[in-house]
């Protein structure tokens, strides 16, 4: 009787101290991740939405060939569930996707550039980012994913997208991660994804069609690194926090209810203009510049001056350095800006000081109530344009 009495309560006290156990674990998850606790009835119905049919869209974009809202989509990531259940995860090139069969007109700034090249097929996949609305961009990812016939069955539930700089700072949250023999961190990641895409037999099909082939282990091993990575979990969780206020990690769905909740903590990209206020926005895409935005430095400066009736004049300079040399990676930089300012703003002057930049026009306005001018310019290696 003493013996099983023993045993009894050792059962007992072995219980109460697993619950206990069990309790600080749950207490540090909140801990660490009570800042992104919003996100957790919109994940869990994401995820049990899941199946072969029913996907999650991760577009992948490359901000070193900057595109009017985060960078160039250069791949993209199906989140799936199989079935056995198991969640997948299919990875592509952008350039895998099939154009659409009858040429669609693509938006004015890439008509104007490339519809007399002979090899230019109309709007295509990846050049689906240019308008300057983060939604309108993923529903355009949406309905170009469909016109490839494998995914025209395929049902979209929400788009991620992610640029190079949200990956490389989660990289260093978790400490680096040990990929095909290297450590990496955000300071190499690109460089090294960069030197594996480009390393590769140009005269082998399998091979140009594999360039971009490492993007799925080394995701895996992120991912991976992360679950290990308790002690980092919260370091990870203020990372997330600050690249989504940073918009670098952009959300849709075409799901009301879960768009509501991703417009609420501004997770949308959204750009909202009150026409009672002074607009003043520019914004900036490489039209061909490879990806030669690392090396591009950015200034703007505006004056004001009033005249005697009250008239208020603007004079606004914008000014691109290009400071890389001209090699594999950094060439000639072709660029496109807009300028969006309020309505009823007129033009009445402009100042260049090479043959590089063409003369502004007035563009159909991006936004309600708003004026909007754009312009091309190129700018070459170690030089300058304003």
């Amino acid at each position: 009787m003493r013996v099983f009495s023993f045993l009894k309560n050792t059962g007992k006290g072995f219980l109460w101290g697993l619950l206990l156990v069990l309790a600080v674990f749950v207490a540090y998850i909140y801990y660490c991740f009570s800042n992104l606790i919003y996100f957790l009835p919109v994940a869990n119905r994401l995820h049990g939405d899941l199946s072969e049919n029913n996907a999650v869209l991760i577009t992948l974009h490359n901000e070193s060939e900057l595109r009017p809202t985060l960078g160039f989509l250069t791949g993209f990531i199906l989140l799936k569930r199989n079935e056995d259940n198991d969640i997948t995860m299919e990875f592509h090139d952008s350039y895998d996707i099939e154009a659409p069969k009858k040429p669609i007109i693509a938006p004015d700034v890439i008509e104007r550039n490339f519809s007399t090249d002979s090899r230019y097929q109309g709007w295509v996949f990846r050049d689906t980012n240019f308008n300057m609305q983060y939604s309108q961009n993923a529903k355009n990812a949406i309905a170009f994913l469909g016109y490839d016939k494998r995914y025209k069955n395929v049902n979209i539930s929400a788009v991620i997208s992610l640029d190079m700089h949200a990956i490389e700072k989660i990289i260093d949250a978790v400490g680096g991660v040990e990929f095909q023999g290297k450590i990496l961190h955000g300071e190499n990641f690109f460089s090294v994804l960069e030197s594996q895409a480009k390393q590769f037999n140009r005269s082998d099909e399998i091979a140009w069609k594999n360039r971009k082939g490492s993007i799925k282990p080394l995701a895996v091993s992120i991912i991976k690194k992360c679950i290990k990575s308790i002690f980092s979990w919260k370091n990870i969780s203020n990372t997330i926090e600050v690249l989504f206020a940073q918009r670098h990690i952009l959300f849709y769905s075409p799901q009301v209810q879960i768009q509501k909740i991703f417009a609420e903590h501004n997770l949308t990209g959204a750009i909202t203009l009150d026409q009672s206020n002074i607009v003043w926005g520019i914004n900036y895409a490489n039209i061909g510049g490879k990806k030669g935005d690392r090396y591009i430095e950015k200034s703007v400066k505006s004056t004001f001056s009033l005249d005697k009736n009250g008239k208020i004049t603007e004079k606004m300079e914008i000014q691109f350095a290009h400071n890389g040399t001209r090699n594999l990676h950094s060439d000639r930089y072709f660029g496109y800006i807009r300028v969006v300012k309020s309505e009823n703003v007129k033009l009445v002057g402009f100042q260049k000081n090479s043959n590089y930049i063409n003369d502004p026009a007035v563009h159909t306005p991006s936004f309600p109530h708003t004026s909007e001018f754009d312009l091309f310019f190129y700018v070459d290696p170690s030089s300058e344009e304003t």
